[in-house]
Parts: C-alpha cells; sequence; structure tokens
C-alpha cells in the first residue's frame, strides 16, 4: 500500500490552470484507491495547498528560509526519499531557463530522481506535457528522465511523438488527457454570486478574453518579439471593433496572478464593450474559473488551461497560440482552426479570428459535447496505475491493457 505520494510541479496556486491539475490528479487518484492518499506538494505557498483542497495533503514549504532554491533543496529531496511514488505533472519537462532552480524545475527533477531517490520507489510521468527542449543539457535531462521513470502517462500525441525520438520505451508510455478537464464548477449560487459581484449579467452573450504576460517570447525562435505596447495596440483595435459590431459586453479572465498587470492594461484600451470587467484567480479558485467560463459565450485564450477549462465548460474557444501546447491541445479537441499563431498577429487575423470563433460557436458546442465526455475519461486512466501500485499489481501490465483497449 502506498504510504504517500510527492507531486512535484508547479503548485503555488498562483496559477489557476497548474492549481486545477492539482486537483484532479489528486481526485483521480483518491477515486481509483477508494481512499484518501497523503500527498506531498512541495509549494511556495503552504497555506493555499492547506485551504484549497479537500485531499488529504502534506504542503513542502519552497520558500528559502527552509533552506531551500525552489525545488532545489532538503524539503523536497527529503519528500522524494520518503515518498513511495514520485509523479512529475503538467509542463516542468522544458530547459527554458534550465539552470535557475526559481523558474525551471527539470533539473532540480533530474538531479534528485537520478541521483538520490530511495531505492524501490516509484517515479512516474502523470499526464504530462513534455517540451520545449532546445539546449544540449535540456535534451539529455528530459531524455534521461524518461529513461528513469517507470511509467509515463502524456496528454496529447506531440508529447509522446518527442519522447518516443528521445528513445523512451513506448512499452511504458501511454497517451491520456489533461488532468484539468474533468475538474468541477462551483454551485450555480457561487457562480450567480461571482456574476453579481463583477455586474456582468450570465444570460446574455459575453465575450471572454484571457491573455498572458509572456505574449510571443515562447512562440518560437523564427518569431520577432512583440513590445507589451505593440501587443496591446495591435489587440485593442481588433477586439473594439468586433465589440462596436456584435455590441457585446467583454470579461477579461486572468488564470495567472502575473497576468492581471497586462490584462488591465488591456481593459483600459477597450472602448467599444456594452460593459467590461475583470475576474481573476487572485481572488477566486481554478473551480471559480471554470464556472465562470462556463457561463460566457465565446473565449478568446491564450492561456492552455483557460482553454481548457472553458472547453471542458463546454464553452467555444478559439486561441492564440503562444506556445505548442495550445496548439497540440486544439488538435486533440479536432479544432485546428480554431487557433491562431503569431506568425500573423495583426488587427486582421485578430478580427477574423474573433468573427469566426463567434460565428461558429454552436459546431464548436457540439463537437466538444461529444469529445469532453471521452477525454475526462481518459485522464482517469494515469490513476488506474497509481491505484494497481497501491495494490501491489503488475502496474506496468495494467498500462500495457489500457493502451491496448483491454
Amino acid at each position: 500500500m502506498i504510504n504517500s505520494v510527492t507531486i512535484l510541479g508547479s503548485s503555488s496556486g498562483r496559477n489557476a490552470g497548474d492549481a486545477a491539475l492539482l486537483s484532479g490528479i489528486m481526485d483521480c487518484i483518491d477515486k481509483a484507491c477508494g481512499r484518501r492518499v497523503l500527498f506531498e506538494i512541495p509549494t511556495y505557498r503552504p497555506d493555499y495547498i492547506w485551504h484549497n483542497y479537500e485531499n488529504k495533503t502534506r504542503p513542502i514549504s519552497m520558500l528559502p528560509w527552509h533552506g531551500t532554491a525552489g525545488m532545489f533543496g532538503i524539503p523536497t529531496l527529503s519528500s522524494i526519499r520518503r515518498s513511495d511514488v514520485t509523479i512529475i505533472y503538467d509542463a516542468m519537462l522544458f530547459d527554458r531557463n534550465l539552470w535557475n532552480p526559481l523558474t525551471n524545475y527539470m533539473s532540480t527533477a533530474w538531479a534528485f530522481l537520478k541521483h538520490l531517490k530511495r531505492s524501490g520507489s516509484i517515479v512516474g510521468f502523470y499526464n504530462v506535457g513534455a517540451g520545449p527542449v532546445t539546449t544540449d543539457w535540456g535534451k539529455r535531462m528530459l531524455r534521461e528522465l524518461g529513461e528513469l521513470a517507470d511509467f509515463i502517462t502524456v496528454r496529447e500525441e506531440d508529447s509522446y511523438n518527442l519522447l518516443k525520438d528521445f528513445g523512451i520505451n513506448e512499452e511504458k508510455m501511454l497517451i491520456t488527457a489533461d488532468n484539468a478537464i474533468p475538474v468541477s464548477c462551483p454551485s450555480e449560487q457561487k457562480i450567480d454570486q461571482i456574476f453579481k459581484s463583477i455586474k456582468l449579467d450570465p444570460t446574455n452573450e459575453i465575450l471572454a478574453i484571457n491573455i498572458n504576460s509572456y505574449l510571443n517570447s515562447w512562440a518560437g525562435l523564427d518569431q520577432k518579439t512583440l513590445t507589451k505596447d505593440d501587443f496591446i495596440n495591435t489587440y485593442s483595435q481588433a477586439l473594439n471593433q468586433f465589440l462596436n459590431e456584435k455590441k457585446v459586453p467583454v470579461l477579461f479572465v486572468a488564470t495567472q496572478h502575473s497576468d492581471v498587470p497586462v490584462t488591465k492594461e488591456l481593459m483600459e484600451k477597450t472602448t467599444g464593450a456594452y460593459g467590461k470587467a475583470l475576474f481573476s484567480n487572485i481572488e477566486y479558485n481554478h473551480h471559480d474559473v471554470k464556472g465562470v467560463l462556463s457561463k460566457v459565450s465565446l473565449l478568446f485564450g491564450m492561456r492552455l488551461h483557460a482553454n481548457i477549462l472553458a472547453t471542458s465548460a463546454l464553452t467555444p474557444a478559439v486561441a492564440l497560440v503562444f506556445q505548442k501546447k495550445v496548439e497540440s491541445y486544439y488538435n486533440v479537441l479536432g479544432l485546428p482552426k480554431n487557433i491562431l499563431s503569431f506568425s500573423d498577429f495583426s488587427k486582421e487575423s485578430l478580427l477574423s479570428q474573433l468573427n469566426y470563433g463567434w460565428d461558429t460557436r454552436k459546431e464548436v458546442r457540439e463537437k466538444l459535447t461529444a469529445i469532453i465526455p471521452k477525454l475526462a475519461l481518459e485522464t482517469a486512466k494515469a490513476a488506474e496505475i497509481i491505484s494497481a501500485i497501491d495494490q501491489g499489481k503488475d502496474f506496468l501490465k495494467v498500462l500495457r491493457d489500457l493502451k491496448h483497449g483491454i
């Protein structure tokens, strides 16, 4: 029986997507194991972990006065050595700022798991998105972590192919889905209270906008870096024209604390709205974000999990692709036309994408209604592997059976 599971990823609660993923993972594992498993979670905000999850959690402090730089320190190492299973989740397997343990966790995971984990403990990738990796060291670490992992579940085919190209054994790999998909909405009463507080009527059509502070800095080496002013000026021109034509209110949704300042700047430049409001995860949690997005008519999003929380609530969405993982998700949905690349960033392309999303809402909702329940079932497969470990079964046989639909 598993005594504890260490979960490595971004777990500060500052990002609603990461918070939703963590919630989905713990809920799925608890359900599969038939009991409340103890989860040890390295985090910058222990209080957030204590107060926002109903699961059995033990926050592991990453605060510097506990002798740690990010995950790189005794608290996380002790957790890994104490736990029976360590899982890596979300998208921490990239090599940007690789040697900075405050902003990149892959190098710490590589050092601890490759050299210092307890003999006999199990390591897994849990419904991850892998990459991007562009440096020699980044490729080496990802490959060696993949070789070290006892099982690997990924959330889409692009991550699977990346690991396969590194020579990782496919017999221990399984394509699943993103664990934020089955996360629940709050009560209708709570959603109504939120809309009253932001002074918008959810019974009317509403456009939701989500942007992030990275702009196009992750979009690819061939991209000319946009300044914030250029981004906001171009975006606001398209948005104002759309709102003047459609005559609908706009809700600006920030799902990461650091995105609020740039979101406010875009909001200030938006003059064509029939009402506008700001909603952020500073005051509300991941369940609330999904609940609010469930009531809007269309999301035009940048953050991956803003798009996931909306579409998993069956809300039509289009995306501005700031990173490959956003494109990968829309390919999973079978909606490749619902994305816009930064290589074609202009007032005209933004307006065209908004209009396309608005005009195809009915068809997109029908597609989401068909595929989201299937993806929600896929997310639970990784938890079945953990349950097999908990019961002392051959978990790789369980993985292979899942892979072949047995």
